[in-house]
């Protein structure tokens, strides 16, 4: 039952990444190449608080300004200025955000409910799983946890 909660959570957490994070958050919010139908982007947010990305608003701003910086003391997922350890456990922390990276992103209702709400979310989620089954939690929620600490970190590190 464990090996099977695994599996299912490896897969889970790639799901995340990508509807998620990569087409959701990266390619719709911070470059706006497309646009998406309301369900899309309520299911997206959905998978996104599973994940602990903590607030969607805070993840698009820092990689706005991490396109806009790349590379330089001002990226906030540059290892170099960083530290290494920090990005690859993705446990940095940004003092202050410019308004210019977020301004937009206050106009959208769900983005600011999670925003908002993000670690309710992520605590009741986490509650309600572990309460339906320890293997449900495992492959709901803690495996995509650990891919999105680890994998977004290593993904900036390379």
């Amino acid at each position: 039952m464990l090996v099977t909660s695994i599996i299912i959570g490896l897969i889970w957490s790639q799901i995340i990444s990508h509807f998620g994070a990569s087409i959701l958050l990266h390619r719709y919010y911070c470059h706006k190449q497309f646009d998406v139908p309301k369900w899309f982007e309520a299911l997206g947010l959905s998978m996104l608080m599973v994940a602990c990305i903590r607030t969607p608003i805070g993840w698009i701003a820092s990689h706005r300004m991490h396109h806009n910086h790349s590379d330089s003391e001002k990226d906030p997922h540059s290892w170099k200025h960083v530290g290494y350890w920090k990005v690859l456990f993705t446990t940095w922390d940004i003092k202050n955000i410019s308004p210019k990276y977020s301004r937009d992103l206050f106009k959208n209702p769900m983005l600011v409910f999670c925003h908002h709400h993000w670690l309710k979310i992520l605590i009741i989620t986490n509650i309600v799983s572990f309460i339906i089954s320890p293997y449900f939690w495992i492959a709901f929620c803690a495996i995509p946890f650990v891919f999105a600490k680890v994998g977004f970190g290593l993904l900036n590190t390379v």
